[in-house]
Order: structure tokens, then sequence, then C-alpha cells
């Protein structure tokens, strides 16, 4: 199983060690531009929308029994929902789980221009 992390499960986030067991593939990409990145100060937060930018993250390679941590780390489904994407890592294409902010992006967000935290 894939999964593409933007924050702090990212390699030297503070949440990297719930990746314990699990392989980096590299530094990644979502394949199409149709997101936004939210700043909520402690994480980031991505979100579909339309004409919006890539998010850059890092794809890692994870044993199947790792979804049910992570949907814990992540709040899903409440805080967190989960779907399917295709990413971009080290010039190929792969489909990985990325877990969306369940909130509106209606209210005051700061969008990060770039699609990457820095957290």
């Amino acid at each position: 199983m894939n999964i593409f992390v933007y924050g702090t499960l990212r390699t030297h986030g503070a949440l990297n060690h719930h990746l314990a067991g699990c392989r980096s593939l590299g530094p990644a990409a979502t394949r199409d531009a149709d997101f936004g990145l939210i700043d909520l100060g402690f994480c980031p937060g991505a979100v579909k929308r339309p004409c919006g930018v890539k998010i850059k993250g890092e794809l890692f390679e994870c044993p199947e029994s790792w979804l049910d941590i992570l949907d814990q780390v992540e709040g899903y489904p409440s805080l967190y929902t989960r779907e399917k994407f295709a990413i971009e890592c080290e010039g190929k294409s792969y489909e990985a789980w990325v877990y969306l902010y369940n909130a509106s992006p209606t209210r005051d967000y700061y969008f990060i221009p770039h699609g990457e935290w820095e957290g």
C-alpha cells in the first residue's frame, strides 16, 4: 500500500515515527494541480480545489495493516478523510492514499501558494 504524506508524517516530521516499518520511496507530488494546502499552524491540511496547486510531500510504501494506525493518527474520518490519487515520485506514477482535511475551505484559511508545508 502506498501513502502520500505532506506534513508531520514526512521524514523528520514530528509524527514520522508512526511510519516506522514503512519504506520511503522519496520526494513526491500529486500528479494534478487540483488541491489547496492550508496552513493550520500545527500541521497542514490538503483540500480539493479546482485550479489549485500540486502538493509536494513524500511517498511511502507500507503494509496494509498500517492504514488503521494512520487513520487514528490523522483523526479519520472526522478530522481527515482519505482518497486515492495519482502521485509522481522519481519519474514514476503511483496510486496512493492521501489524507484530506475534512472542513469547508470557505473560512479564512491561509493557502500555501507553492504547495509545500515547511512547518
